[in-house]
């Protein structure tokens, strides 16, 4: 991932008088989903690497909707026959590149807009977003998803020993992107009290 992340600021003006109540189970998963398949339509396609800007963009979001969430570090995994590919905490030395991994977690999900990293540093074919599960259990492994024909993606938990400081982002450039997301999602329906799901459990979504 490049070095990029922000502190994740309140958001203001139109989209902050339009806040909403802590929402039910069903529309936060409603919401993560609207973002997973549209993040890339509001925020410019240049930062699909940059896990710690897209996190701290999502955070704010989710933070104008209500939604309790946490930015966690972490190590995305490919598992193919042909073996496994790493993103975040893999002992490099990167220019201008923080050598790490962040995904933003509610209490049931995880998200990440970041996979296409994947595609950048490993030349893999995958989604630029996915939207899983998080495990409820204990164990290192914090999400998974199935990508078809034998390959799946893990996120798990960095290895020990490695320094997990995320590195800070512009405020004013989270705040114009979350601000432009929170638009978007309006404009789509979210926070109207609209289609519930049935809850988060299980919401596997993956997005080109």
């Amino acid at each position: 991932m490049r070095h990029n992340t922000r502190q994740a600021p309140g958001t203001s003006g139109a989209a902050e008088s339009r806040s909403n109540s802590i929402p039910s189970d069903g529309t936060v998963a409603d919401i993560a989903r609207l973002m997973c398949s549209n993040f890339y339509q509001v925020v410019d396609g240049e930062y699909h690497t940059y896990c710690a800007l897209t996190s701290a963009v999502t955070q704010a979001a989710l933070t104008h909707f209500g939604i309790e969430s946490a930015i966690l570090p972490c190590q995305l995994i490919h598992l193919a026959d042909e073996g496994a590919h790493f993103i975040g905490f893999c002992g490099l030395t990167l220019t201008n590149q923080w050598d790490g991994h962040v995904v933003v977690c509610t209490r049931h999900l995880l998200l990440d807009w970041a996979v296409g990293s994947l595609s950048r540093y490993h030349s893999l074919r995958v989604p630029r977003t996915a939207l899983v599960g998080r495990l409820a259990i204990r164990s290192n492994v914090i999400g998974r998803a199935s990508l078809g024909n034998g390959r799946r993606l893990l996120w798990v938990n960095p290895p020990d020993g490695v320094d997990v400081s995320v590195p800070p982002s512009p405020a004013p450039l989270v705040r114009s992107l979350s601000e432009r997301l929170i638009e978007k999602l309006y404009e789509l329906g979210a926070g109207d009290g609209g289609s519930k799901t049935a809850g988060e459990t299980n919401p596997a979504h993956l997005s080109a």
